[in-house]
C-alpha cells in the first residue's frame, strides 16, 4: 500500500516494527514515523534527514520535526486504556495523530479530538479520535 502514496501524500509508519519501517523506501511520498519508543533508531535516522516524527517521551505525546521537538500533550489527555494488555492503544493514537498531523490540522484541533475520545461501559470505543 505504502507504493501507491502520491508524491503529495504521506506515509504514516511504526518504527518499532522492523517490516513496516522498510516500506519507507516505497512510498513516493513523504514518510512520517511514529514510535513508542523515543530513542528508536529508525527515528534517530529520520531526524538526522529532516523527517517527521511523533513518539512517547516522558509521558507526553511529542512532535518531531528533523531535530526540533515540541510537546503536542500528556498522554494521560487521551482516555484510552495503557496498561497491558492494552498497550497497543497507544499506537492506534500515534497513527491517527500523524495521520492528522499529515492532513495539516492544528495541534489545538488534534488534542480537541483526542480528548474527545473514550470508553462506553463494558468497553466498548466510543467517541471521534480523527476529526477531519
Amino acid at each position: 500500500i505504502v507504493d501507491i502514496v502520491l508524491p503529495t501524500g504521506t506515509a504514516v509508519l511504526n518504527a518499532d516494527d522492523p517490516l513496516v519501517a522498510d516500506m519507507a523506501s516505497y512510498s513516493k511520498g513523504s514518510v512520517l514515523f511514529f514510535s513508542r519508543n523515543d530513542n528508536s533508531p529508525v527515528l534517530q535516522a529520520h531526524a538526522e534527514t529532516g523527517g517527521r516524527s511523533i513518539f512517547v517521551k516522558d509521558q507526553s505525546i511529542i512532535f518531531a520535526e528533523g531535530t526540533e521537538q515540541r510537546k503536542l500533550c500528556p498522554i494521560s489527555d487521551v482516555p484510552i486504556p495503557l496498561g497491558t494488555p492494552f498497550a497497543f492503544h497507544i499506537e492506534a493514537v500515534l497513527a491517527a495523530i500523524g495521520a492528522t498531523w499529515a492532513l495539516g490540522l492544528s495541534d489545538e484541533l488534534i488534542v480537541a479530538g483526542l480528548r474527545s475520545f473514550g470508553m462506553q461501559q463494558g468497553g466498548e470505543v466510543s467517541g471521534n479520535l480523527i476529526a477531519a
